[in-house]
């Protein structure tokens, strides 16, 4: 426990050290800004501004933008492939041991394929999407994965790995100032949680009804991410009841390679230390842009902001001044003119006495014109934002596609300032695969998993301790991008298999998915043809070996096609007409 300098207030270490991570975050101005970048990203441009009743236009390039930002990362499929930390040839040098370097073989290929499994499960595609505006909006994009021990698997062994977001805000780093978070002195993150939750992991964690009961809502949101992150029921539990929400915070340290966890909320330790088994942190962590020593990056939408602002206000006076001089003002003689009326066809009298034209009676006065220049400041500021954010015309599908490899080539080139984003990406997902991996070794044990061979679900057994003396490494392979890429990558493969540089199986297996109908089961069919074709000329050959060498050789001696003939002819024939057939063969090939 510590006690709080500010009021005395006793609490744990945990809280105080989350206390000590959002004074640093208070200090880069973090929360507000992210909060900021999330209502502008959410059409929410105008928070906090007293237009007075005039308009409130809002032209959203900041959304726009981000939004082809994520879709043109996430337009490349990416693949996890776990391979041995030692090549066939150096595991053979160190061990001379052939079953060895099979095992890692197949036990990487059998990791390599329950991945897909996982992610398919975790909806990470879907979880990208969400990563990569966490992390346009405020710097950072990060995933907590854990041990969920309700996950059915179909079999004995019950519990899964498990994987969510954490926003930027909720995950604290021991030393901000060390970007490795396998460096972190502790890693925090923090939940809101259900006072009812909580109690019942206290419970099962063996506290005293007394301290279970220090367990109460509270009102600690006011760092969560986003405006509606602020907001929640309004149920306040009491002590008794229970209900409501709590902050929790978890602690992830290290002793002596391991990785050591605590969960606390502000007054009570929910569970006391436990050892995970793990080698590494189970946080995963990323960011937008970096920014040189400090764990928290640099939001492409912070950027933006000040652009849109000036768009939005720009507009507003514009619409301002169209609302009041568009329409000229009326002047009139009041001495000869009753109340004057708009009304459409309406009539009113008037007084000239004779002596003055209907004419001077009344008047429009020409109102003001607007300086035109506005207008292409605006659109200048506009286009000049698109293009410095490598978001031009073409890339976001503004153009005419009157000449489309010129368009897809631009297209790429619009692409090329994300490539830095594209990497800190796929680093996140190598942590995400090593992390999987380090939780497979140490919680899996002996477990049947699904996964797939030659495009179809297989189930096998596999003994995952094993895992703890095999060393793997990971690769992150991306796929092509674009249409472009892909048409002319298929195309290659075209030009490959009409010169015979390539099988018709492995044109197939190489083809861009959806560009021949029923690929797989062409793959399987060929295959079992193949098999067929295997089994038959071994059949041949060992028929052969029965023969006698003479026979053998004037088998030889003849064309290929006669040859194949004579044998099958010769394979068919019951045992008692074999020798005369024999005979035959040698009287007449000469």
């Amino acid at each position: 426990m510590a006690k709080n300098k500010v009021n005395n207030e006793i609490t744990t270490q945990a809280w105080k050290e989350y206390e000590d991570g959002k004074n640093y975050n208070i200090k880069l101005n973090l929360y507000s800004i992210n909060d900021r970048n999330e209502r502008f990203y959410a059409d929410d441009q105008w928070n906090g501004f007293d237009s007075g009743g005039n308009p409130t236009p809002v032209f959203n390039i900041y959304k726009r933008v981000i939004n082809y930002y994520i879709a043109s990362i996430l337009k490349q499929p990416v693949k996890l492939t776990f391979l041995p930390m030692l090549s066939n040839e150096e595991i053979n040098e160190k061990d001379e041991n052939a079953q060895e370097q099979m095992d890692m073989n197949e036990a990487a290929e059998l990791i390599t394929s329950y991945m897909d499994s996982l992610k398919e499960r975790w909806k990470l595609d879907t979880m990208n999407r969400q990563l990569l505006l966490d992390a346009a909006n405020t710097g950072d994009m990060s995933t907590y994965m854990y041990w969920n021990p309700d996950i059915e698997t179909g079999q004995d062994s019950l519990g899964d790995i498990d994987l969510e977001i954490k926003d930027g805000v909720d995950v604290y780093f021991g030393n901000p100032n060390q970007v490795n978070k396998e460096k972190q002195p502790y890693i925090l993150i923090v939940f809101r949680e259900m006072v009812s939750e909580l109690r019942k992991q206290a419970k099962a964690a063996g506290l005293s009804k007394q301290e279970i009961d220090k367990i109460t809502s509270d009102e600690d949101y006011d760092y969560t991410a986003g405006d509606r992150g602020k907001i929640e029921l309004d149920n306040n539990g009491t002590k008794k009841g229970g209900k409501g929400k709590a902050t929790a915070v978890l602690k992830l340290y290290k002793k002596k390679g391991t990785v050591h966890a605590q969960k606390s909320t502000r007054r009570v330790v929910v569970r006391p230390e436990w050892n995970t088994k793990l080698k590494k942190y189970p946080s995963q962590w990323a960011n937008w842009d970096k920014r040189k020593n400090s764990y928290h990056g640099q939001a492409v939408g912070t950027g933006i902001v000040p652009n849109q602002l000036f768009i939005n206000q720009q507009f507003s006076l514009v619409m301002i001044f169209m609302r009041d001089m568009a329409f000229p003002k009326v002047i009139y003689e009041k001495t000869m003119v009753g109340p004057w009326s708009n009304k459409v066809g309406g009539a009113f009298g008037v007084n000239t006495g004779g002596q003055i034209p209907l004419s001077q009676v009344a008047d429009y006065m020409t109102p003001a014109q607007m300086n035109t220049q506005i207008m292409q400041v605006i659109d200048a500021t506009i286009t000049y934002t698109k293009e410095m954010l490598g978001a031009n015309d073409a890339a976001l599908g503004d153009v005419n596609p009157d000449n489309a490899k010129a368009l897809a080539i631009v297209t790429e080139q619009a692409g090329v300032p994300l490539a830095n984003i594209k990497a800190n990406l796929y680093q996140l997902h190598e942590d995400i695969g090593y992390s999987a991996l380090d939780f497979m070794s140490q919680y899996y044990g002996k477990r049947k998993v699904v996964v797939k061979e030659n495009g179809k679900r297989v189930v096998k057994e596999f003994d995952f301790d094993k895992l703890q003396d095999m060393p793997m490494t990971l690769k992150v392979e991306v796929g092509p991008g674009t249409l472009f890429s892909e048409l002319a990558g298929q195309a290659t493969l075209d030009n490959l298999l009409q010169q015979d540089r390539i099988t018709f199986l492995q044109y197939l297996n190489s083809s861009v998915p959806g560009v021949i109908p029923n690929k797989q089961e062409l793959i399987d069919e060929i295959k079992a043809i193949e098999e067929q074709q295997q089994e038959s000329q071994n059949q041949t050959a060992q028929f052969m070996q029965t023969l006698p060498p003479e026979i053998q050789e004037k088998i030889q001696a003849m064309d290929p096609e006669e040859a194949q003939g004579t044998i099958q002819a010769l394979m068919q024939l019951p045992p008692e007409d074999l020798q005369s057939a024999l005979q035959e063969v040698m009287v007449n090939v000469r």
